[in-house]
């Protein structure tokens, strides 16, 4: 039965037609995308940077941060340390702006889906910025410019402690504040590598008790500044400790497997008048994290421990947004549902179900995601003597890593390696 002349039908859903077809195109886009994430995974960094460089000459404003975490990232891994921290410096002022959502933006969420609004990563994705830059100043020697980034690190874990809360982001959390301790020490900031090294002991007491590495690093810290008290608090919360002595030390960071990707959870339902799309994002796929990593020296050899399991956080990450996320479902549905039935009554049949068929088309998970991250990330702490020294880094029984070293007392030299 007609509800008034269909006339207009076509120029009232033009609309919604329109943002269709612009989030037709953005997904469009993301394929390239994902060409770049699998060249990667294959250990083609070459073939990964080309296919995002092609992404980016074309991605659209709302995906922009998208882009430019996961080209950094492959940066990274290629050795250009400082065009990669180019990339993730425009990165965090895009998100940072992203944050302040506009209105508008976050209104065509509610006519559209999730993805129309800026991409700003997810809660356990935002710190992982100012981590990266700090590594790529290391890589770079650099210790200024990446304490600089471990102030910004702190900044942001602040901000976003309500969000990283359960054992799993509680140990993200916990080797943040780590490594932020181990830059501080690395550019001669000892109290502030103390503040951040007992942060870190706590977030990682939350998430089940704190590594052998980081309580040792937390004592010698506290007895070369003067603070007995503090020193003896450590000892008492965690007996058996005797930081062994170094002239030096080699950071290792292993970053090891593939963390889980997005995708969109779709069912058809009866509605009121139509049927109605319900979509939620799950995980899929990604693993490689978890893996043997050594660490040796002529002089020492060294178990580098896990200290961070970024697949469970990001898991961790999407039950806690589950809230949020059908909450906004419910309101869009709401609001799609309330458009159509209008569009239906005053313009036709024809024009609300062309509307309905453009909401069932547009209903789509938020399922963007920083996919070049590692499942896992390893980290030890090889003591050196002063001198010369070759550190070789091994997962799983295959070396991944050499540096040879001219060691100078009271310095810090990182070796870092990507497994796939």
């Amino acid at each position: 039965m007609g509800h008034g002349g269909s006339g207009g039908g076509g120029a009232a859903a033009a609309p919604l037609a329109l943002l269709l077809l612009a989030t037709l195109c953005a997904c469009g886009g993301r394929a390239t995308l994902r060409d770049g994430v699998a060249d990667l995974y294959a250990g083609r960094t070459a073939a990964a940077d080309a296919s995002l460089a092609r992404y980016g000459a074309r991605v659209g404003e709302n995906d922009r941060p998208l882009y430019l975490l996961n080209a950094a990232l492959v940066k990274q891994l290629r050795g250009e340390y400082a065009a990669s921290n180019r990339l993730f410096a425009e990165a965090d002022q895009r998100v940072e702006r992203a944050i302040t959502m506009s209105v508008s933006r976050e209104a065509a969420s509610f006519l559209v889906n999730d993805q129309t609004r800026p991409y700003t990563g997810h809660p356990f994705e935002q710190p992982l910025i100012p981590y990266y830059k700090a590594l790529n100043y290391l890589l770079l020697d650099d210790p200024a410019g990446a304490a600089v980034e471990a102030r910004r690190l702190n900044l942001r874990l602040a901000a976003l402690e309500s969000s990283l809360t359960g054992s799993d982001l509680a140990r993200e959390v916990g080797f943040l504040r780590a490594f932020a301790g181990i830059v501080y020490e690395a550019a001669g900031e000892a109290n502030d590598a103390l503040v951040s090294n007992r942060l870190a002991l706590a977030a990682y007491e939350a998430a089940g008790g704190p590594p052998a590495d980081l309580v040792a690093a937390t004592l010698r810290l506290a007895d070369r500044l003067g603070l007995p008290e503090v020193a003896a608090e450590i000892a008492a919360r965690h007996p058996g400790m005797d930081p062994p002595l170094a002239d030096a030390e080699a950071v290792v960071v292993v970053d090891a497997g593939r963390i889980p990707h997005r995708q969109s959870e779709s069912v058809i339902v009866p509605g009121p008048e139509f049927p109605v799309r319900l979509s939620l994002p799950g995980l899929t796929g990604g693993g490689g994290g978890h893996r043997q990593v050594v660490a040796r020296s002529a002089t020492a050899t060294v178990s580098a421990w896990l200290a961070v399991d970024l697949g469970a956080a990001a898991r961790a990450d999407l039950e806690a947004a589950r809230g949020n996320d059908l909450a906004r479902l419910v309101a869009r549905l709401v609001t799609k549902e309330v458009v159509a039935r209008k569009v239906r009554r005053d313009h036709g049949d024809v024009a609300g179900l062309l509307v309905w068929a453009v909401n069932i088309a547009t209903e789509v998970a938020e399922t963007r995601a920083w996919e070049t991250l590692p499942a896992a990330i390893y980290l030890a702490r090889l003591p050196l003597a002063a001198g010369s020294a070759t550190v070789e880094v091994s997962v799983d029984g295959q070396m991944v890593a050499s540096r040879s070293l001219v060691v100078e007392a009271g310095k810090f030299y990182l070796v870092k390696a990507r497994r796939y």
